[in-house]
């Protein structure tokens, strides 16, 4: 048999958020859940002027090279906005970094670099 999105959630959830599931279930729909969240998550970031900035490197960041490219990145951004930054790892760039903030990418890997030198040859 199956359970009620109310019983299911239980106490969990607040009355909104209980409304909003038992809507998607009832139009079938709630295999959509994910991309509710996802667009409520970027609603509520543009409501906190929060911008994302992705920055990838070859080797994990320290704390402080961390803190220095948060710092170097304020200025691209529109004033009264912040920056949320979050680092990934991925090897294949050889050194460098690269950088997704917002809808801008900016690509100082060593394998970018590499990749240019040999389209010049």
């Amino acid at each position: 048999p199956q359970m009620p999105v109310e019983a299911l959630a239980g106490d969990n959830f607040s009355h909104i958020t209980k409304n909003t599931l038992v809507t998607l279930a009832a139009n079938a729909r709630l295999a959509q859940v994910d991309k509710v969240i996802d667009a409520f998550s970027s609603l509520m970031k543009a409501h906190r002027k929060e911008v994302d900035a992705v920055i990838t490197s070859a080797e994990p960041l320290t704390k402080a090279q961390t803190r220095a490219i948060s710092s170097a990145l304020t200025p691209h951004i529109k004033q009264g906005e912040k920056v949320v930054l979050s680092t990934k790892v991925d090897p294949s760039i050889l050194g460098g970094l690269t950088i997704l903030i917002g809808d801008k990418f900016l690509d100082l890997s060593a394998a970018a670099k590499i990749a240019a030198l040999q389209r010049a040859i």
